[in-house]
């Protein structure tokens, strides 16, 4: 699960056990509780499941505003397969995108997986 630090506006990832340990935190995202993080190496991930609220064809997409999911992207030195999660209208053919911005390789909406740029 993504544990956010507001201060630094990076992300990092807890493993947790049941979700009964989850709270919301930032912009109401369940993490777990303080009390319950157990932080992970970001290494051994092999799939990210990345939320936004608009996707794009080139596998671009626009978040809630912190970066968190870009940052985070950035500094691995693996390359997990990175899939966003939505509903299909949240899917177009072209976003607006800044060089900051990391590219997904996969969306899932209702209609299935779609393969999107970060193939």
């Amino acid at each position: 699960m993504p544990v956010v630090d507001r201060e630094t506006f990076t992300m990092g990832v807890s493993k947790i056990e049941n979700f009964e340990d989850l709270q919301p935190n930032y912009m109401g995202i369940l993490e777990p509780s303080e009390k319950n993080i157990n932080l992970v190496d970001p290494e051994v991930l092999d799939l990210v499941l990345t939320p936004g609220l608009a996707f794009d064809l080139n596998g671009y997409r626009i978040g809630y505003g912190g970066g968190f999911y870009d940052k985070f992207f950035a500094i691995l030195k693996t390359n997990p397969t990175r899939l966003g999660i939505g509903y299909s209208y949240m899917l177009s053919d072209e976003l607006d995108h800044d060089d900051n911005d990391q590219q997904l390789h996969l969306f899932l909406s209702e209609d299935g997986f779609t393969p999107v740029g970060g193939n």
